[in-house]
């Protein structure tokens, strides 16, 4: 069986060495592509997240660089927590745009008039209306 090498910085760097890293990141890309199933996705949240995980694996690497996960030096590694920092502070200063409801229906809508994100919850109840108005004790639904 023949193995992969690179020559990089008067080393030979064998590529099945990686093989921990690439499979980390397949998993996590797996990982969040199945989540994005059971939420809305929202750039500037994930982003920001993504910049906090760099920073924090940049400052493990400063203390003993993660080669796995191709940060091979303490160069890298500062470069990694630089990136990680960017990316959360563009997350967070990026301009969302909000919206405002055009009349107060409850309490909420006086206190916060404003939001940027629509949320719809369901609940199936197998009931006909009549019963669940009787229930509820409400005319209004």
């Amino acid at each position: 069986m023949s193995v992969i090498c690179i020559y990089m910085d008067s080393k030979i760097i064998n590529i099945l060495d990686f093989m921990p890293g690439i499979l980390s990141v397949a998993l996590a890309l797996f990982i969040m592509f199945k989540l994005m199933q059971y939420a809305k996705f929202y750039a500037s949240s994930y982003f920001f997240w993504i910049g906090v995980i760099f920073t924090l694996v940049g400052l493990i690497s400063l203390i003993n660089p993660l080669t796995f996960l191709f940060i091979f030096n303490r160069k890298i590694a500062a470069i990694v927590i630089m990136a990680g920092i960017f990316m959360s502070l563009i997350a967070v200063f990026y301009p969302v745009t909000t919206k405002h409801t055009s009349i107060n229906r409850n309490q909420l809508d006086c206190i916060l008039p404003f939001y940027c994100s629509k949320e719809h919850h369901k609940i199936e109840v197998k009931a006909s209306i009549e019963n669940i108005k009787k229930n509820i004790g409400q005319d209004k639904i």
